[in-house]
Parts: structure tokens; sequence; C-alpha cells
């Protein structure tokens, strides 16, 4: 037996000459969870704490564990799903922010979770800057010798 959505059934059965009846009750399946592991240095780390933990704020927390230099959080998968997506468009906003301001990054690609990236680059505007570099460690070993 299956159940199809929430509410009350009654099952009767008939065995012989007995009967037995079973009243069942389906509640609504609970929310989806996520466990997220979070090292403790990014927690404790002064300069990423406040950005760590104002995407921890966002998530609806079920339980919260330590776990040896990691703390783990399970949370519900709606208001980790929510975060993400805020933690994407954020790290979108940074990267066009960064392209605009040079030229030789022309694009840069992340998976769904931020775990790996593609830098897509101008190989044009690449061999340029390369060439300005070294035409700079040219001029500064010329006047330190």
């Amino acid at each position: 037996m299956t159940a199809k959505k929430s509410g009350t059934a009654v099952i009767t059965a008939k065995v012989g000459s007995k009967k037995y009846t079973c009243k069942v009750t389906v509640k609504n399946p609970s929310e989806k969870t996520v466990v997220m592991k979070v090292d403790k240095e990014v927690i404790n780390d002064k300069e990423v704490a406040s950005i760590t933990n104002t995407y921890l704020k966002q998530l609806t927390i079920k339980s919260k564990k330590t776990s040896g230099r990691y703390v783990e959080y399970t949370v519900t998968k709606s208001s980790y799903d929510k975060m993400m997506a805020g933690i994407k468009n954020d790290f979108n906003s940074r990267v066009n922010k960064f392209i605009k301001q040079q030229d030789v990054v022309k694009k840069v690609a992340a998976n769904d979770k931020l775990t790996a990236f593609t830098i897509y680059i101008d190989q044009k505007k690449l061999e340029e800057l390369n060439k300005d570099m070294e035409d700079m460690d040219d001029n500064s070993q010329s006047r330190y010798p």
C-alpha cells in the first residue's frame, strides 16, 4: 500500500469469519534537509566570519553539531537552495564587476556548487599584458644592476 497524500484511512481485512480494521494516518512529509559541513576556521576567521554568518543567518537550521574541525548544520533544503542562489548571484555580480575593471578575462563560469571554475580569457589581450609585464621587468632590471 502506498500513500498518495496526507489524511486518514481505515483498512479492513476479513480472514475467515474474523474482521480486522486498522486506522492509518499519513502526515505531511517533513521538509527535505541538507547537511552542510563548515570548517571552524571559516566561522572563526575575522576576515570571513561576517560573510559566513550572513549566509548562515539565511538558513533554517534544524540541528547543529561539532565534529572534529567541522560544524555540521542540518538545514532545510529550501533555505539551502535560497542561500545558494544568493551566493551565486553575489558571485556573478563580483565577477562581472571584476571583468569590467580589466579586459583580459571575458567570462568566469562556475558549477552549481561553486566548487569548480572555468575562466575564459582574451588571448590577444593576455599576450599584450604579458608583454607589458616583461617590459616592466626589463626596465626595473636596467635601473637596479
